[in-house]
């Protein structure tokens, strides 16, 4: 990693936020879990209906494609799955389960 990308990782872990087990920094809260894989989905899924609806044509056809475009990281522990953002997910040293065939190419 560059050191700009080090700050920005710095940055991102030492964020803090609460979670079940209490507020802690982003970094803290990955420590203290057991990460079983990571992967990339396709951002399809995340659709605003209100949003979407307040929209003229072209702005419906505009978010769309920006909703078929985006790309989520997820980590896997044991129970369930959390999304973090790409310079975390990069930086972990994590069995990859990304399905490459299900990732559309642009």
């Amino acid at each position: 990693l560059t050191p700009m990308q080090k700050g920005r990782l710095t940055k991102v872990l030492a964020k803090k936020a609460r979670y079940s087990e209490g507020v802690m920094t982003l970094g803290e809260y990955l420590a203290s879990k057991e990460l079983t894989a990571k992967r990339v989905i396709n951002g399809g899924g995340r659709y605003n209906r209100h949003a979407y609806n307040r929209m003229d044509g072209d702005a419906q056809r505009a978010y769309e494609k920006r909703l078929t475009a985006a790309r989520y990281h997820e980590v896997f522990f044991e129970t369930y799955v959390m999304e973090i953002p790409k310079i975390v997910f990069d930086a972990l040293d994590v069995t990859d389960v990304t399905d490459i065939d299900s990732l559309k190419q642009w």
